[in-house]
């Protein structure tokens, strides 16, 4: 059995100690992902805590056909995705619809 395969099979028994490994082998593949896409840290931050989160609470979702790595990085991506973004600014002050509809 692979490591990542232990230690989702640990994790589905609630296993904490699983999840902190889990984080110490990942966390930096992820947070690397969330920062190309995303310039503040505290929301890659968020982003990166999100993933470990869902991992925690829904650990089956996690395991599959693909590796561990992939699944967490898919994850990343869709919460990249789903984050919020600020709405843009009009400049043009005189006709308004010309960049903002």
């Amino acid at each position: 059995m692979r490591a990542d395969e232990r230690l989702m099979k640990a994790l589905l028994q609630r296993d904490k100690e699983a999840l902190e490994e889990l984080y110490d082998r990942y966390h930096l593949l992820l947070w690397k992902i969330a920062s190309e896409a995303e310039s503040d840290h505290r929301i890659c931050e968020q982003l990166v805590t999100q993933v470990f989160k869902q991992v925690w609470t829904k650990p089956h979702e996690f395991m599959g056909d693909k590796r561990l790595a992939l699944l967490l990085i898919e994850c990343c991506r869709a919460k990249l995705k789903e984050r919020p973004r600020p709405k843009t600014v009009c400049r043009n002050l005189i006709e308004p619809r010309v960049c903002c509809g």
